[in-house]
């Protein structure tokens, strides 16, 4: 009867040993990975999937999704380190009024100002269209 104790316990260790060195592994390799506020997402984020496809294409980004961060809804884009570099923000040099809409905005960062993306933004109480560039400012 000891011996079967024994077995039991020899094979509950084994088992705890396994499930620390996933969780070990699975732990390192989410630590590796830098997460920040996404620089061309706008508005409240309620698509994961738009989300991962604009991190990875406008910021080059591993993938992206959506978290409520202090009661907001935010996109967050994921980088293999946090030293990825950062897209270059301006406010559009072309745009005149409220910007409405992002696509419009995108299509004009393009054209007119040869930036990589546009997207409408909220700065202080005034809408207003930025471009993204993947240079410095």
């Amino acid at each position: 009867m000891a011996y079967m104790g024994m077995k039991s316990a020899s094979f509950l260790v084994l088992i705890v040993f396994v499930f620390a060195v996933i969780s070990t592994t699975t732990t390192q390799q989410v630590e590796g990975l830098c997460e920040r506020a996404s620089q061309t997402w706008s508005g409240s984020c309620n698509n994961t999937g738009g989300c991962n496809r604009q991190c990875q294409t406008w910021e080059k980004a591993r993938n992206g999704a959506c978290h409520t961060r202090n009661g907001k809804k935010m996109c967050f884009c994921y980088f293999n380190t946090c030293g990825a570099r950062r897209l270059c923000e301006r406010a559009s040099q072309t745009w005149s009024g409220t910007c409405r809409n992002t696509q419009n905005c995108d299509k004009q960062c393009k054209k007119w100002e040869d930036a990589a993306h546009g997207a409408c933004h909220t700065r202080g109480a005034k809408k207003m269209c930025f471009c993204y560039f993947g240079r410095n400012c």
